[in-house]
């Protein structure tokens, strides 16, 4: 529910009575002499005072009779007898009557009234002194006619509400009043307590044997709903009704125009569809009914109460409650500056004004920081009076210039994003949903993450939150830069969930701990683009993937990371292993086998996130290499041992050579097809070597290093050897 103040409304005073007691003429055997007076309390009073609302006349008619008695006896001395009479009454009636009449017996007796200060002081004469133990009746007859709209009058009286109020007199536990409304009304008594009872006709409520006259109070709303007019308007999703005082034809033509016109622009300006299912009334209310504010929007209803005044900015800062509520932000100042900033913005557009915040600063008089604003029920001091313009002031000056920081456009993202949930930090899938209302922290980083605000924080230091607040965003703004930090190593990649929902939930301890895990990915993988880069190797997304769909920890981002590093690690030595220079044996080792073609297969295989096979086909490459030695010397001590102790290199072409690091290099053209004859080479040739059919030009046959020596068997034939 919304309460916008207009300030205060003007309260009727306590009911007052005062009680005329002339002096007393005192009868002497002598001539006489005038006595001064005595107290008050001497003369009883019984008063009973009926309140009878007649809407056809617009006009509370009131009665109050009076019976009252002398209890001040003579006092007689030696020589004077004094004798005490009263020949006026004195009454406090309300400051509205009219038609004051004043009667004994039917006899009309002369009274005046003179304005007080909130009420009028009525004296009647009476028509015979008032002596000792006499008891004289009169009846005090008046109007209270329902004011004008927008009057001064605290009163109304039409044919859809009435408001008056009422007020007892004089003696403790001698008043009495009865108020007497039709039965086609629905009454409402607020103020000390009354007795209702009702017939077809009429409502009556009554209050007897008064204890405290003074003090006794009450305000009397009447209602009539049927007689109200009704408009009805239909604008976009929104449906609402006019409801009117028949009499106050300019307030039902400034209502329904101004949110005829109004309520679209409010619609673009804020972003989303009208949000009421349901109807809409809005309600012309006596604007001192409203507690001292100008309207008030009962969510729960799907009622708005709007005073008499014909004021835009009321106007549509109710109807903005629509929207701005509990159920889209809590804490009342977001609320309350949001309708405050798009009903001037209205205003504005349709060139009605450029209405804005009073002038003020954090110290000004009723000042309270916004997070402490509470609503106070109701404005009926001065102190509160001072401290509810404040708060709006407050709230529509911080309001303001976040629009101004960001704009219509910014802030309409802001307010979708805290409509559909979405968390202030989204990452790479989908925004995650928050639950719950926007608090102002919420409303903070969306300001920042989603509005892109400079000014968002400044302004909550300074108005917004409460001293002991100071800490948290202290530690908020530490958190957010490391989290900057995080975003710009990770160039291009986006947070994980498990350091983007701590941030969000303002968990700041904890997200200064898990961005430190994530940063120690982002090193990882600087590692391995790095290494990568050197084998001519683009890594797979899948790192990232991982990463950035990390809910509750980083654990498998940082187990593929060094799963990563281990395969690029053996990819690296495979590739220094291919890279090394080769002798003859290490050549003659790995006749028959493509370490290279393995390569490529170790590297593919990494490419395609197969990083255990990556991993075995480079250890494959490593094996041959290394094995190829041993490999070469068995098949050269085995061939010379067939050829009769020649060993011919003529099978195929050695292609000699330091081995492009890097991508598995080009296999060198291939030879003789397998199982060819080779011719033997000539000890007596004028050339030393002998160049194959389909070797590259480069290629030479170089003759193996003699084998070494056999042991010494004794008796055993001798190994073969070269001849």
């Amino acid at each position: 529910m919304d309460r916008r103040p207009t300030g205060r409304a003007r309260s009727a005073p306590a009911a007052r009575a005062a009680l005329g007691l002339l002096a007393a003429l005192g009868l002497l055997l002598a001539p006489a002499t005038t006595q001064p007076a005595r107290a008050a309390e001497e003369l009883r009073l019984t008063v009973a005072s009926t309140y009878t609302l007649d809407p056809a006349d617009r006009t509370v008619h009131v009665v109050m009779d009076v019976t009252a008695t002398n209890l001040k006896p003579n006092r007689v001395t030696s020589s004077v007898i004094t004798r005490y009479f009263y020949d006026r009454l004195t009454f406090g009636i309300q400051e509205e009557a009219t038609a004051i009449r004043a009667t004994f017996g039917g006899r009309r007796l002369n009274a005046t009234a003179s304005k007080q200060d909130g009420f009028q002081a009525l004296t009647v004469r009476l028509a015979s002194n008032l002596d000792y133990q006499e008891t004289q009746r009169i009846r005090i007859t008046f109007d209270l006619p329902g004011g004008a709209p927008r009057s001064d009058s605290n009163i109304r009286v039409g044919e859809a509400f009435s408001s008056f109020y009422a007020w007892a007199c004089c003696d403790p536990g001698r008043s009495s009043v009865t108020i007497v409304i039709p039965a086609v009304f629905d009454a409402n008594v607020t103020g000390s307590p009354m007795t209702r009872t009702s017939d077809a006709d009429t409502i009556r409520l009554s209050a007897k044997a008064i204890a405290d006259p003074d003090r006794w109070f009450v305000t009397v709303d009447a209602e009539r709903p049927a007689k109200l007019t009704r408009d009805a308007l239909v604008i976009g999703g929104a449906r609402l009704t006019v409801r009117a005082w028949p009499e106050d034809s300019d307030w039902r033509t400034k209502v329904h125009d101004l949110l005829e016109r109004g309520l679209p622009i409010l619609q673009r300006n804020i972003g989303l569809d009208w949000p009421v299912e349901g109807e809409v009334g809005v309600y012309e209310v006596h604007t001192p009914l409203l507690e001292g504010y100008a309207g008030v929007y009962y969510t729960e209803d799907d009622r708005i109460e709007i005073g008499e005044d014909l004021d835009d900015q009321t106007i549509l800062h109710e109807a903005s409650h629509a929207w701005f509520n509990g159920d889209l932000f809590s804490g009342r100042w977001i609320a309350e500056g949001f309708a405050d900033e798009y009903a001037s913005l209205v205003i504005s557009d349709l060139k009605l004004g450029n209405p804005g915040p009073d002038s003020i600063s954090p110290n000004s008089t009723g000042h309270v920081k916004l997070n402490a604003w509470r609503h106070p029920g109701r404005i009926d001091d001065e102190e509160t009076d001072d401290r509810e313009s404040f708060g709006y002031d407050a709230s529509w000056t911080v309001v303001r210039g976040l629009v101004d920081d960001i704009g219509v456009d910014g802030m309409r993202d802001v307010i979708e994003a805290a409509a559909d949930g979405d968390t202030a930090y989204p990452g790479a899938p989908a925004p995650e949903k928050v639950a719950g209302v926007t608090d102002w922290r919420r409303f903070l980083d969306l300001l920042e993450e989603v509005g892109d605000s400079t000014q968002a924080e400044e302004l909550f230091r300074r108005w917004v939150i409460e001293p002991h607040q100071d800490e948290i965003l202290d530690e908020r703004a530490a958190a957010r830069a490391s989290y900057g930090a995080l975003l710009e190593a990770g160039d291009g990649w986006l947070a994980p969930y498990s350091v983007r929902s701590k941030l969000a939930v303002w968990d700041f301890a904890r997200a200064e701990t898990a961005i430190d895990e994530a940063e120690a990915v982002i090193t990882s993988r600087e590692a391995i683009e790095v290494r990568a880069a050197g084998l001519g190797l683009t890594p797979t997304a899948k790192l990232e993937e991982t990463y950035e769909s990390a809910k509750v920890d980083l654990e498998d981002a940082r187990a593929l990371a060094a799963e990563q590093l281990a395969a690029l690690d053996a990819l690296v030595a495979a590739s220094d292993a291919l890279g090394r220079e080769r002798d003859v044996i290490t050549a003659v080792g790995l006749l028959g086998t493509e370490p290279e073609t393995e390569f490529e297969a170790a590297t593919a295989a990494f490419e395609a996130d197969d990083l255990a096979a990556a991993v075995a086909d480079a250890a494959d490459v490593r094996a041959l290499i290394d094995g190829a030695p041993e490999v070469g010397r068995t098949r050269v001590v085995t061939a010379g041992a067939a050829t009769g102790g020649a060993f011919v290199l003529g099978a195929g072409a050695i292609f000699l050579g330091r081995r492009r690091r890097g991508r598995a290099a080009a296999r060198p053209a291939a030879g003789p097809a397998a199982g060819a004859s080779a011719t033997p080479i000539d000890p007596d040739a004028t050339a030393p070597y002998a160049t194959l059919p389909g070797d590259p030009p480069a290629s030479v046959v170089v003759p193996p290093p003699d084998p070494p020596k056999p042991p010494d068997r004794g008796d055993d034939p001798p190994w073969s050897s070269r001849p």
